[in-house]
């Protein structure tokens, strides 16, 4: 099946099947995905602008579902790679008449590559928005009620805690920070199971708030602590990465041009069929390691992104705390403030950004 936003042109003089970009169906493609990732809208709300707007989903139906447009965010074709052999039949096991699909091995995957309506930085945008949207879901908790969702790290694992909400019939509901290796079941064992008691999620709240908000209080506190963590840590150079991007996005065209040129080959019967499945399977695997290359170079490249915007807003607190800070009475004033207490924590918690501060 043809994806939206493209046409499937046959086989003929001018060379083999292909696909091709229908611009007007392209235009609502990048829309979607612009008011995805930088709209900041959800699915249902871009379904209900496309119907106020008057346009016709793939299937020609006035109203959009959402299922659509999610299978839309996800399929690779957008960003240029059409994948296909993907799921194969399945005969029934349970004496149904219908069949049911079930994934293939990677291995068996055929990518061709196709012209891109989205970047892939927009693809991979999207991805994540996606995982952002289901993590931190409205269906998943109530309102105010978990501060630290997904950021707290059980200080004796080091592994992600998930929350818990109890409700006694004589007292209000509690809630707790628990390490998701505290059951045995998940640990892998009675004797690996955490020891670690779960953390009440008032009272964790409470205190990185409170620090939250002395930090945001005192810019210098953030100065200090960007100053200690660029110390030790070494940045990557932006130009370097950029290189090694485009000579790995050189090799990945390369990859592709040597696939087509097998296919090429076996068509016209100049290499018999074990050939060019070996031949295949090496190119596919050379394809592979540079993309993985390439995926990493990419999270190199958000991550130096961050640290600078990072950089950008620390710098602008330091220049706006030493222009506020001259006057001596409002430095006085500052540093008659009392301190914000600290309590104990079996937990710390961290930013999905940055690396993790223990609490306690």
């Amino acid at each position: 099946m043809v994806p939206y936003g493209y046409r499937r042109i046959p086989r003929g003089p001018a060379g083999p099947c292909h696909l091709e970009i229908y611009e007007p169906e392209a235009a609502i493609v990048r829309r979607i995905f612009d008011d995805f990732v930088a709209g900041g809208y959800s699915m249902r709300r871009i379904c209900r602008r496309l119907y106020e707007d008057g346009i016709a989903s793939s299937s020609g139906k006035q109203v959009w579902s959402i299922a659509c447009i999610s299978g839309m965010l996800e399929n690779p074709t957008y960003k240029g790679r059409a994948v296909y052999n993907r799921r194969q039949s399945v005969p029934p096991t349970t004496g149904r008449k219908s069949t049911r699909l079930r994934l293939r091995p990677r291995e068996e995957w055929i990518e061709i590559a196709v012209p891109a309506i989205v970047s892939e930085d927009v693809f991979e945008a999207a991805q994540r928005v996606a995982r952002n949207h289901s993590y931190f879901s409205p269906r998943r908790t109530g309102p105010d009620h978990w501060l630290l969702r997904r950021l707290v790290v059980c200080g004796h694992c080091g592994v992600k805690a998930y929350c818990q909400g109890r409700r006694p019939a004589a007292e209000g509901e509690l809630r707790y920070y628990v390490c998701n290796q505290r059951r045995a079941l998940e640990a892998g064992g009675l004797e690996r199971a955490c020891p670690q008691p779960s953390t009440r999620a008032e009272a964790l709240d409470s205190l990185v708030w409170d620090q939250l908000c002395q930090a945001l209080l005192r810019p210098q506190i953030l100065v200090k602590g960007q100053a200690a963590l660029g110390a030790r840590t070494q940045q990557p150079d932006d130009e370097l990465l950029r290189a090694q991007l485009e000579r790995l996005d050189r090799r990945l065209q390369g990859t592709e041009t040597e696939r087509r040129r097998l296919v090429d080959l076996y068509q016209m019967q100049a290499i018999e069929l074990a050939e060019f499945q070996i031949r295949q399977q090496e190119v596919i695997s050379r394809h592979r390691q540079f993309e993985q290359e390439r995926q990493a170079l990419l999270a190199q490249h958000q991550e130096l992104a961050v640290n600078n915007r990072l950089l950008r807003k620390v710098e602008s607190l330091r220049q706006a705390y030493s222009t506020r800070y001259r006057c001596p009475r409002l430095r006085a004033a500052s540093e008659a403030r009392p301190p914000l207490g600290r309590a104990g924590s079996s937990h710390r918690a961290e930013r999905p950004d940055s690396p993790a501060h223990s609490l306690g």
